[in-house]
């Protein structure tokens, strides 16, 4: 019986033997795990850092070059204002447009040269109400040179002729003997009821041309 439990007892020191040396075994292992890693993971990590410090440096080189040379160049590196655009918002500040005149007086002529003293002319007029042809306007011409002269051959036949549907009055003036290169000058007057008198003063002209050749001067003479 004693040597039974002698033997019994050799075995379980040899089992807490075993089992204490497995455990420090397994402690060995995950001490030299350990180290391996952190000497693997160290190299790394100050490669990563040198990698990020030399981006900086060359960021903070490439930022120094670019304002050495705006500073060279004489660059404006402050941005432009934009533009604006202002509205009047106030209209009672605004020019206003400027009406037409309610009644227009014009006249022309069927021929601005003529190449003879004597002919006939013939006057057109104009008489608009509102940019419209108006009827019954009573028109009259008076013929002057530049200087102001009338000339009573042609006033006696510019009495009153009366505008018709179309707002036009049409004159035919005889003329003979009228001096060459003086232009002649037509003022219109339109009476009109319920308005003054309008006048449109050198509302056409016309002018008498001098055609005849001038005299041809003689060949010189060659003899000596």
């Amino acid at each position: 019986m004693a040597v039974f439990l002698t033997r019994q007892r050799g075995l379980i020191r040899l089992c807490t033997i075993e089992s204490n040396q497995r455990k420090l075994s397994r402690q060995r292992r995950l001490a030299l795990s350990s180290r391996l890693t952190a000497e693997v993971s160290a190299p790394s990590i100050l490669m990563n850092y040198a990698f990020w410090r030399r981006v900086s440096q060359l960021s903070l080189l490439c930022l120094a070059l670019m304002l050495g040379l705006s500073a060279c160049l004489g660059l404006d590196t402050t941005p432009s204002a934009q533009p604006t655009i202002a509205i009047n918002q106030n209209p009672l500040s605004l020019s206003p447009t400027p009406t037409a005149p309610p009644y227009l007086v014009g006249a022309y002529v069927n021929n601005n040269t003529f190449p003879s003293s004597s002919g006939r002319l013939i006057v057109y007029v104009i008489f608009h109400h509102g940019q419209l042809p108006q009827a019954g306007g009573q028109a009259s011409l008076y013929f002057h040179f530049e200087d102001g002269g009338g000339i009573d051959e042609l006033n006696n036949q510019a009495g009153g002729r009366t505008t018709g549907s179309d707002g036009f009055a049409t004159f035919f003036i005889g003329f003979s003997g009228l001096p060459a290169n003086m232009p002649i000058s037509i003022d219109v007057t339109v009476q009109f009821h319920g308005i003054s008198n309008i006048t449109e003063k050198d509302a056409a002209s016309f002018s008498v041309v001098n055609s005849a050749p001038s005299a041809t001067p003689s060949a010189p003479n060659a003899g000596g």
